[in-house]
């Protein structure tokens, strides 16, 4: 029961740590659709 749990924890603990990498490469796509629409307009 332990193991389960502790298996879970850091399955948790894996996704937080993942969230600010998915955040830094959906802020980097925006940026650079931004700057190809403002050099195309």
């Amino acid at each position: 029961m332990a193991y389960q749990f502790a298996v879970r924890a850091t399955n948790v603990v894996d996704v937080l740590r993942g969230v600010p990498l998915r955040m830094n490469q959906w802020l980097t796509l925006l940026r650079r659709a931004l700057r190809v629409k403002s050099e195309v307009g």
